[in-house]
């Protein structure tokens, strides 16, 4: 989920926050689909950026490769 186009929060198979958008970036394929919604959504995620969040998670999944 976003807010003010910041990443704050994902969900998927049933994970939540960092482990659920762990799970987003493990998709390879499919569709995604965007709403905008009004609605307030916690921030479980803490990232100073979209960049470092999404850099960050692909090098920890790429270390667990190892």
């Amino acid at each position: 989920m976003f807010s003010d186009g910041r990443i704050v929060d994902a969900t998927c198979d049933g994970q939540i926050a960092d482990k659920g958008f762990e799970r987003v970036v493990e998709i390879t394929s499919g569709t995604f689909e965007f709403q905008k919604t009004s609605d307030q959504y916690p921030t479980r995620i803490q990232a100073l950026s979209n960049t470092n969040l999404i850099l960050d998670t692909l090098r920890m999944l790429d270390e667990r490769k190892q």
